[in-house]
């Protein structure tokens, strides 16, 4: 899986083409989608057309798709035939990560178990969830599964650092991929006396030393952008590190945020 990932979440076709071609130009393959996205059709076609015009191979690229709730839900946890759409729409011979989008609440198990069995069959390259607290993945653990999540990507920035759950990830052995990195640069964050001297000190954007955190902590970002200067510059955070006393800074900015309201598919979340 690569260091960060590039979310096409409700992009349009030339967006997502473009931001594509930003991100392959900068060395980075790795691409971030969902069905309620609406962006897998786009997504496929972009990468095979770059495949064509870089003459890349289909392995260089890394796209991680998810099984949405509301599919699940009426799909009451039996989702092959979600996964097969998602192929489908992608046009792909695989998918290299799936995750569950959210603990759907009595099908989560029903959907792992199946999710299991795809990946047994080559499907898929890897599997894993989005979403899911604690509770969630010991409750998975104690339904006589066969693997554990590989990854877990859950909204995570300095304004939220759920260092119980990122332990229990390291603790497990399940990668902590975090969503909503940046938390749309909300001023309690991108404006932090913290991040402003970092900035001067390094010289790179607030949105770098952010990024840089992440990196340094072990998660993996994925990040939305559809302007290509700023893709260009959330991707170089490789040649600086942030000393242990700033790190710890910015993660004390933590106030236990969350920027995205919980699923509605999932009630008591």
């Amino acid at each position: 899986m690569p260091s960060i990932m590039l979310g096409v979440n409700h992009m349009n076709e030339e967006q997502i083409l473009n931001s594509i071609k930003s991100s392959v130009d900068n060395g980075f393959y790795g691409f971030d989608t969902a069905p309620n996205y609406n962006s897998e059709n786009y997504l496929g076609k972009a990468i095979r057309k770059i495949m064509k015009q870089y003459k890349l191979t289909r392995e260089q690229f890394f796209i991680c798709d998810k099984i949405d709730n509301f599919p699940l839900l009426e799909a009451k946890g039996h989702i092959k035939q979600l996964v097969e759409n998602s192929l489908r729409k992608l046009d792909l011979e695989y998918i290299d990560l799936i995750l569950i989008h959210w603990p759907t609440p009595d099908y989560f198990v029903q959907a792992w178990k199946e999710l299991e069995t795809i990946y047994e069959e080559k499907v898929v390259k890897a599997i894993g969830v989005s979403n899911f607290r604690i509770r969630h993945l010991r409750h998975l653990f104690n339904s006589d599964i066969h693997y554990v999540p590989m990854v877990n990507q859950i909204e995570l920035h300095p304004l939220r650092t759920v260092e119980d759950q990122t332990a229990f990830h390291r603790e497990h052995g399940i990668i902590t991929n975090s969503y909503a990195p940046l938390c749309r640069l909300l001023p309690a964050l991108s404006e932090a006396p913290i991040i402003y001297d970092a900035c001067q000190k390094y010289h790179k954007t607030n949105a770098q030393i952010i990024l840089r955190w992440h990196i340094q902590n072990g998660y993996i970002p994925t990040f939305k952008s559809s302007n290509p200067t700023r893709i260009r510059q959330n991707q170089n955070v490789f040649d600086f590190e942030l000393t242990q006393s700033e790190m710890i800074q910015i993660s004390n900015l933590n106030m236990d945020f969350k920027y995205h309201v919980e699923s509605v598919c999932c009630p008591g979340f």
